[in-house]
């Protein structure tokens, strides 16, 4: 975050607009995927900065990342870097890819009550096994 970043959001101002609760706010900063506000107490404030982490967040929650992946991949990314992964669609959902990181995950339903969280690059690489292990699955709990 930079220096001369003023809070432009009240913590309810920023979590409506990320759509998101006040309390995953205090989550996500309690867990480090977002830096604390920028001052303390009843009037703490929030800038650009935390709304754009909060979108990549989002960007990479939607695609399936679990959040200690996505800590992972915010850690040490500047704003500069934040506003590049926004801005290109080209870098699936935002961020550079990482040594040993797979980018996009899919979510495969099993039954009502299961589900399975694979990466795409495994997916595709595995899929005659993937699905025949699915079909197995979805006869003994469906």
């Amino acid at each position: 975050m930079t220096e001369d970043s003023a809070p432009a959001y009240t913590l309810e101002e920023l979590a409506k607009l990320a759509g998101v609760t006040p309390r995953t706010v205090r989550y996500y900063i309690g867990e480090g995927l977002l830096p604390p506000a920028v001052s303390a107490g009843p009037n703490s404030g929030y800038t650009e900065e935390h709304r754009d982490r909060l979108r990549l967040i989002a960007r990479l929650k939607d695609a399936y990342v679990p959040l200690r992946e996505i800590k992972r991949r915010l850690d040490g990314l500047s704003d500069a870097d934040i506003d590049a992964a926004l801005a290109d669609p080209e870098r699936g959902e935002g961020t550079a890819p990482s040594a040993g990181a797979t980018d996009l995950w899919r979510r495969l339903s099993i039954s009502d009550a299961a589900e399975l969280l694979i990466t795409d690059d495994a997916y595709q690489r595995e899929r005659p096994q993937v699905d025949a292990a699915l079909a197995l699955l979805r006869r003994v709990l469906g």
